[in-house]
């Protein structure tokens, strides 16, 4: 396939596996689940990420799995996500968490530009991608970025 045809394969392919989970106790399961299966990498987006008993186990995974060199990348609304403390931020950026925010347009206390969605999108293991220590991947599969 020329390099052409490969730039512009992007998006569905036969391997691609999409789950939908509709929120509360099941997709927090298959959310934990999923960061302790990871062997490679993780991407998290959400905007809102509460500090509170759940927040707290989401954190605890996703350290333990930054100490294990999976690359873990969690991207975060600075509005809706605005109470996660900078100790917690602190603490997962410790265990080689890569956090970054995402700040509104506009933000005051009367009003606020730039809403968002209320996702919550995780991939974990692109196929392709290595280890945070560069060691190799689980499978020699190349695919595009697949988060947002």
């Amino acid at each position: 396939m020329s390099r052409i045809k490969q730039a512009m394969h992007i998006g569905y392919s036969p391997r691609n596996r999409v789950e939908l989970i509709r929120g509360g106790k099941p997709y927090f399961e298959r959310l934990a689940s999923m960061i302790q299966g990871a062997k490679t990498s993780l991407h998290l987006q959400f905007y809102i990420f509460e500090p509170d008993h759940t927040g707290d186990r989401i954190i605890e995974l996703l350290c333990a799995a930054g100490k294990q060199n999976i690359a873990v990348h969690l991207h975060l609304d600075a509005y809706a996500s605005a109470r996660l403390d900078n100790k917690r931020v602190e603490k997962l950026r410790a265990a080689g968490v890569a956090v970054k925010w995402c700040e509104p347009l506009l933000r005051s206390t009367r009003f606020y530009v730039g809403r968002r969605l209320h996702h919550k999108i995780v991939v974990a293991d692109e196929p392709g991608k290595h280890r945070r220590d560069d060691s190799p991947p689980h499978t020699t599969t190349k695919c595009s970025t697949a988060w947002v």
